[in-house]
C-alpha cells in the first residue's frame, strides 16, 4: 500500500489561492437563490437538521450560507441532503460546483463521488477516489483530521487495499487522533459489516454510542450487527433510530426487509411508502417492491418496480442482487440464482454477488460451479468471515463425509453413519 502523506511526506509546497473566484461565484448564486428565514446559522447546526431528518431545512440552510464562511462543510451537507431525499440530479450539479468551488477538499470529493456513482457516472466515480488519493499522497499534512484520514482509508479500500491494513492504520490513526470523531467509528463499523464480522460491528457501534447516543446511523449499524442473531433485538434497535430521525431511509428499508423475511407482506409494503415519502428513487426501495411484485406473481409489476431501481444508475449490480437475495431466502433458489447473474452481468467485479450465486448453485446441485465461485470469493476476499466458513464446510466434507448417490439423490454424511444409513 502506497504510504499516505500523514503518515510520511515532505513539508507541502505553499498553498494556491485559498478561495477561487469560481468558489465565490457558486456560493453567492446559492445566497442570492436560497430563502433565510429559520436557516440554520452553523454547520453543526446543518449537520444536526440532517441527523434529525430535516433533510429539505439542511439544503436551504446551506443555500443560504455566507459564501466565505464554512464553504466546504456546507457544501458537503447540501450534497447530503439532496442525496437523502432522492434529488440525484440537483446533486450531481451541486457536486460539480463544490468540486470547482472546493477542488482540494477530500470531504467535497468524498461526497461528490456518492452523488455521481447515484447517477450512474461511475468512470467519474472512479476518478475522485484517485484524486483523494493523489491528494492525500502528495499534500498529506493539509490533511491532519480524522474525517480527512478515514475517508483515504475508503477510497484505498474501494480501490483494493487489504481491509486488515485499512482497519489497523488507518482508521485507528484517525479513532487516535480525535476519539469523538464519528467518521472513522461508521467506517470501522461498515466494513466489519461487509466482512460479516458481526461480533466486531456491535463492538464498534456500541463504542461510537457512547461518543453519540441516540445517533440513527450508529443504531442502525448496530441493528445491522444484531440482524444474524437476534431479531428481535435488531428491530428494537432499528425503532430506536427511527426515534431519532423518523425519516431514516436506511432504517425502515432493513425494518421492511425483515417484514419480507416474516410473510408480513402489507407491513413491508406500508414501510417501502414510508421511506418513498423520503426518497422516492431509493434504487434499494424499489428493489424491494420488485420483491414484492414478484411473491405475488406480479411479474409486469416486478419488471416495472426494477425499472425504476435503475432509472438513475442503470449498471448499478446492487439491485438484481438484492433482488435475487430476497428471493433465495424465500427458498427460490433458481430463480435468486438467476439475479445474480445478471447482477453479474452488469458487474463482473460484484463480489456480493458472486458469494450469493456460490451459496444458490450449492443449493441447486451445481457443485462444481458453486465451488469454483465460492473459492474465487474466497481468494479475492480473504477477510470475509462467510466465505472462509463455507470453504471449511467444503473442506471438512471432502476429508471426512462419505458420499451416497442415487439415481435421484446424493447425500453426504459422516462415515460411521454412511455404514449404518447407507
Amino acid at each position: 500500500m502506497r504510504q499516505p502523506g500523514f503518515l510520511k511526506l515532505p513539508r507541502p509546497r505553499p498553498e494556491f489561492q485559498a478561495f477561487s473566484p469560481a468558489a465565490a461565484w457558486v456560493f453567492g448564486v446559492m445566497l442570492c437563490a436560497a430563502p433565510s428565514v429559520g436557516r440554520a446559522e452553523t454547520p453543526d447546526e446543518g449537520r444536526a437538521l440532517l441527523a434529525a431528518g430535516k433533510y429539505a431545512e439542511a439544503v436551504k440552510a446551506a443555500g443560504a450560507a455566507d459564501a466565505f464562511e464554512d464553504g466546504e462543510a456546507w457544501s458537503v451537507i447540501r450534497l447530503d441532503g439532496l442525496l437523502a431525499t432522492g434529488q440525484y440530479k440537483e446533486a450531481l450539479t451541486s457536486a460539480r460546483a463544490a468540486r470547482e468551488a472546493e477542488p482540494r477538499s477530500l470531504r467535497v470529493l468524498w461526497a461528490a463521488r456518492r452523488a455521481v456513482l447515484a447517477n450512474g457516472e461511475t468512470s467519474q466515480a472512479a476518478e475522485h477516489l484517485r484524486d483523494i488519493e493523489r491528494l492525500m499522497t502528495y499534500r498529506g499534512r493539509a490533511y491532519q483530521d480524522a474525517e480527512s484520514i478515514t475517508i483515504y482509508g475508503r477510497a484505498m479500500l474501494l480501490q483494493g487495499t487489504d481491509p486488515r491494513a485499512i482497519l489497523d492504520r488507518i482508521y485507528t490513526t484517525a479513532k487516535k487522533l480525535d476519539p469523538e470523531s464519528l467518521a472513522p467509528i461508521l467506517a470501522s463499523g461498515e466494513l466489519a459489516l461487509a466482512k460479516n464480522d458481526f461480533a466486531l460491528a456491535e463492538k464498534t457501534y456500541a463504542e461510537g454510542l457512547k461518543v453519540s447516543p441516540g445517533n440513527a446511523e450508529l443504531l442502525h449499524g448496530l441493528a445491522l450487527a444484531y440482524a444474524g442473531t437476534d431479531r428481535a433485538k435488531m428491530s428494537a434497535t432499528l425503532q430506536e433510530a427511527l426515534a431519532a430521525n423518523p425519516r431514516h431511509v436506511p432504517s425502515l428499508l432493513r425494518l421492511a426487509d425483515h417484514a419480507i423475511d416474516a410473510e408480513n407482506q402489507t407491513e413491508a409494503a406500508a414501510l417501502l411508502d414510508r421511506a418513498a415519502a423520503v426518497n422516492p428513487h431509493d434504487p434499494d426501495l424499489w428493489a424491494y417492491r420488485a420483491v414484492l411484485a414478484h411473491l405475488r406473481n406480479d411479474l409486469p409489476g416486478e419488471a416495472e418496480a426494477r425499472g425504476k431501481a435503475l432509472e438513475f444508475f442503470a449498471a448499478n449490480p446492487a439491485v438484481d442482487h438484492l433482488i435475487g437475495r430476497k428471493l433465495s431466502q424465500k427458498y427460490r433458489f433458481a430463480e435468486g440464482a438467476a439475479r445474480q447473474r445478471r447482477a453479474l452481468e452488469a458487474d463482473a467485479s460484484y463480489l456480493p454477488a458472486k458469494a450469493q450465486l456460490a451459496n444458490d448453485l450449492l443449493r441447486l446441485g451445481d457443485e462444481d460451479e458453486g465451488w469454483a465461485l465460492a473459492a474465487a470469493v474466497r481468494e479475492l476476499d480473504a477477510y470475509d468471515i462467510s466465505a472462509f466458513n463455507l470453504m471449511t464446510l467444503r473442506d471438512t466434507m471432502q476429508a471426512k463425509f462419505t458420499t451416497l448417490t442415487s439415481p435421484h439423490f446424493t447425500v453426504r454424511m459422516g462415515a460411521a453413519e454412511a455404514e449404518i444409513y447407507g
